[in-house]
């Protein structure tokens, strides 16, 4: 399944330093090679991505909301990606990513709790827009 980030958008975002800094942990060399990238960027996505699978699927398929390229849900998915990169490594995340990972968690449980629309998305399962769900229970939620 597409994710709704790449490990590109994380080094675009964390900047080509930054990246390097939060994946370059193994042998040092200066450069983010694929196995670092798939031992601390490829989980950090997953991880970002299966929180918004779960904020979203009260009212859509998440593969629906993945193919959707929604921007306001890769924002999110960035937000929390790059502060894991930071946090698989046992590196010190600044307190300015950590609040733009919080902001996003946030937002993620008003989506779930059916509090906040996602802008620019088709909602794909009826029944939202009267705040109901077509599943019957949900064990978890975002935290």
């Amino acid at each position: 399944m597409a994710e709704y980030i790449t490990a590109t958008a994380v080094e675009n975002r964390l900047t080509r330093l930054g990246y390097k800094f939060a994946v370059d942990r193994d042998d040092v060399d200066g450069v983010a090679d694929a196995n670092e990238v798939s031992r601390y960027v490829t989980p950090a996505i997953k991880y970002a991505g299966r929180l918004i699978d779960q904020a979203v699927s009260p009212f859509m398929e998440p593969t629906d909301a993945r193919a959707a390229s929604n921007g306001w849900l890769q924002d999110r998915c960035l937000d929390i990606a790059c502060v894991r990169v930071l946090q698989l490594g046992g590196r010190k995340v600044p307190a300015d990513w950590k609040e733009d990972k919080d902001d996003a968690m946030e937002r993620l449980r008003d989506v779930e709790d059916q509090k906040l629309r996602i802008p620019d998305l088709t909602y794909s399962r009826p029944g939202y827009g009267a705040g109901q769900s077509t599943r019957a229970m949900r064990i978890y939620k975002v935290r």
